[in-house]
Parts: structure tokens; sequence; C-alpha cells
């Protein structure tokens, strides 16, 4: 039980509005298939702000359309908590 109190205590909660930087899934599809030139997109894109728009159970509704987002035109899509790095 001390486990679990010491984990809830650092885990990081995320909010509707927060900025958080997340992998792009686009890359990891790259990479499987020729990992020279996904290297090239993760060197130039290595993670994406995103705005969190709402929670939807335990994943949340993000939009790439923010300042500073090299992919603006990317539709929103639902994620999970593992795939945040970090807040912004």
């Amino acid at each position: 039980m001390k486990f679990i109190l010491e984990y809830n205590k650092y885990s990081e909660d995320y909010e509707p509005g927060d900025i958080v930087y997340i992998r792009y899934w686009y890359l990891d599809w790259v990479m499987g298939e020729n990992p020279y030139a996904g290297r090239k997109l993760f060197d130039e894109i290595p993670y994406v702000p995103v705005k969190i728009i709402e929670r939807k159970g335990r994943k949340f509704r993000v939009s790439y359309d923010i300042d500073g987002s090299p992919l603006k035109g990317a539709p929103e899509e639902l994620i999970q908590k593992k795939r945040i790095l970090q807040k912004a």
C-alpha cells in the first residue's frame, strides 16, 4: 500500500488546456520502414507540442493546432498518458 501512495504522489496529472510534449506517432512508422529517413525526421521533429482538449476515461484528446507546432494541419487524436513526455 505504501508503494501505491508514493507512486500517486509523483505521478503527474494533466488537465484540459495543458500544453504537453508528445512524440508524433508517424515517426515510429517511418523509422520501421526506413531507419535512415526516420532518423532524419526525428532529428528535425523530436517531439511535438500539443494542447489537451478533453479527457475521455484514461485517454486524452489532443490538438496540434497551437503556436510553435510544426504539424498544425494534423488531425486531433486520442492518446494515452504514457505517450506524454512532459508538460511544456
